[in-house]
């Protein structure tokens, strides 16, 4: 009895081992044909090349945001411009209407409705203005102040939305990143005795099927041994 058990102990011990045998050279089998670790796998390659692209799409997203925003901070600068020459032109009309004659456009006023191609009375060739050529000068200048508020409105709309896509491209990135990072706790849990290929789960069967059957062997001869006995 003693030399059947030490002979079915010796018959595990011979399958763990060319168990062992053949998984570590399937391992390097596969290891060799991917390039990749076993220990990852495709899984955390793709979770990686994931996360490395929700990044770039984070960065182009923020950029754009960036770039939104020193447009509003520029069309903000003029608009104060524009606010500024307007309360000088409305000071300019009332002198031009109190003293009942032309007042003089300044000469940075004229310079900044040219530029931005904004137009302004020219009768007489000169920039001596009256009341009524005053209210020509203002309604320009009050048009282009309303186009410079509404061209920032839609920017603050898009940077907004820009910045909303950064912020879901970053969290989309360290949810990967994070994927990543689990996946060898998921493997460990999920995988059979010799790991989850087909090799493993072929070994792990055939180790089990084998101690199953030595563990009955032994209690069918222990039974028979107590019958004799009996």
């Amino acid at each position: 009895m003693k030399k059947r058990i030490f002979c079915f102990i010796l018959a595990i011990l011979l399958v763990f081992s060319a168990a062992g045998t053949v998984l570590a050279a399937d391992s390097q089998e596969n290891s060799d044909s991917t390039g990749t670790s076993q220990e990852l796998g495709p899984y955390s390659s793709l979770q990686e090349i994931l996360a490395k692209l929700q990044l770039e799409l984070a960065e182009t997203a923020k950029q754009q945001a960036e770039n939104m925003l020193k447009q509003i901070e520029e069309l903000n600068d003029k608009q104060k411009q524009v606010a500024a020459f307007i309360a000088k032109a409305r000071e300019c009309q009332n002198k031009a209407k109190n003293d009942d004659r032309a007042t003089e456009m300044p000469a940075d006023m004229a310079d900044f409705m040219k530029a931005n191609g904004l137009s302004y009375d020219t009768t007489g060739n000169d920039l001596l203005m009256n009341s009524d050529e005053w209210d020509y000068n203002l309604k320009s200048l009050t048009n282009y102040q309303e186009q410079l508020g509404g061209k920032m409105q839609r920017l603050m709309v898009s940077a907004q939305d820009f910045m909303g896509q950064y912020n879901a491209y970053l969290q989309e990135a360290n949810s990967a990143i994070s994927n990543s990072n689990q996946m060898p706790i998921e493997l460990a849990r999920g995988q059979s005795m010799y790991g989850d290929s087909e090799v493993g789960l072929a070994v792990t069967g055939l180790v089990v099927g084998l101690v199953l059957g030595c563990l009955i062997t032994l209690a069918v001869q222990k039974a028979r041994g107590k019958k004799d006995k009996a």
